[in-house]
């Protein structure tokens, strides 16, 4: 993987004296902003399993450690066979060239941003004198094409932000307290498949009482998400979502996502929660504020063809010369089934760690 800079580091800073340094309060802290690192990455790919490595590339994520020294009787999720890689790359190819596994992510117009400092202001004006109720200094990432929204989105514009990519995993669970050959258990395995980020950008802040504050927008373009829930593969019993566009906001200055701790059942857990959207808020945004949309445009359940699923055959076709392309195929409909979801605006959202 080669990275190649950008951008330079944040320069408002150098301007106090090196020699004499001094904290900032939160009026001289809300004046500064800066570029950050802006960096573009070349030939990027990731594998956590190499082949002929069956026993590499698993990541544990303990769940219950039963308070013991080993991880035998632990209950656990195990993500194995991640991949990241340029879309066309075939991994299971005989002898593969993995040094055409790496794609573009980002440009010189769009690159990766990191350590940018930027104002988030409230929209509402108490005071009615024209100024925000409060101004914030945060901390912004951006993929590449993190500023873009769906309206500035074109074919072209995509093909400057980024490659078009893949992702793979697996998915195990371990029950410790299961017999030894049934304490591991397949739950799924995903497929991302040319997948491009837009408008993906997250700032995060300090807020009274709260502490940190976040807010996020993910925008998505993918051809297919495959969920697949058989042993040998993402191709055997998946469900198919195709022709993918995703664009959901997370949250604002005057909407933030903020962390804090909830009493659940008697233990102490942690809380994830969007503040509610209220009737000022909303009135404030307007008619022309961004709001989320999903489009898909087909959804498919089973094996692609498969045999087991035919319905018909097509008219005209001689039974005995017809191929898969010549049948009906119950939940793959010939010209899709299209999902399209838009306005999505999230009003209040609460998750506790007892939830996930």
């Amino acid at each position: 993987m080669k990275a190649a800079l950008v951008a330079a580091l944040p320069l408002a800073l150098l301007s106090y004296n090196l020699q004499a340094l001094q904290s900032l309060d939160e009026s001289q802290l809300s004046n500064v902003t800066g570029e950050g690192i802006g960096v573009v990455f070349e030939d990027f790919s990731l594998f956590t399993k190499l082949p002929n490595r069956p026993e590499s590339g698993e990541l544990t994520l303990i769940l219950d450690d039963k308070e013991t020294d080993t991880i035998d009787d632990d209950d656990s999720f195990i993500f194995s066979d991640i991949r990241v890689h340029k879309s066309g790359f075939n991994y299971d190819a005989p002898n593969a060239d993995f040094s055409a596994a790496g794609g573009n992510f980002g440009s010189e117009q769009y690159p990766f941003k990191a350590g940018d400092l930027v104002q988030v202001s409230s929209i509402l004006d108490d005071n009615g004198d024209g100024t925000p109720n409060f101004t914030y200094t945060a901390l912004r990432t951006e993929f590449p094409g993190g500023s873009l929204t769906p309206a500035d989105i074109t074919p072209e514009i995509l093909e400057q932000i980024s490659d078009k990519f893949d992702l793979s995993l697996r998915v195990d669970s371990v029950i410790g307290d299961r017999p030894i050959e049934d304490r591991r258990r397949f739950d799924f395995s995903l497929a991302l498949n040319g997948f491009r980020f837009y408008g993906f950008q997250q700032d995060i802040w300090s807020i009274p009482y709260y502490g940190i504050a976040m807010s996020a927008n993910l925008g998505l373009v993918a051809d297919s998400i495959v969920i697949g829930g058989d042993t040998n593969g993402a191709l055997s019993g998946n469900l198919s979502l195709n022709g993918i566009d995703l664009y959901l906001p997370q949250g604002s200055a005057d909407q933030p996502i903020v962390i804090s701790t909830a009493d659940v059942n008697g233990k102490e857990q942690v809380q994830f929660e969007m503040l509610p959207l209220t009737k000022a808020i909303s009135a404030a945004r307007g008619p022309n504020f961004q709001k989320g949309h999903l489009y898909i445009k087909s959804v498919h359940f089973g094996d692609p063809k498969d045999p087991d699923l035919r319905t018909a055959i097509k008219p005209g076709v001689d039974p005995e010369l017809a191929g898969p392309d010549d049948y009906y195929y119950a939940f793959q409909p010939e010209f899709g089934n299209t999902i399209e979801l838009e306005g999505i605006n999230i009003q209040h959202l609460r998750i506790t760690t007892q939830d996930i």
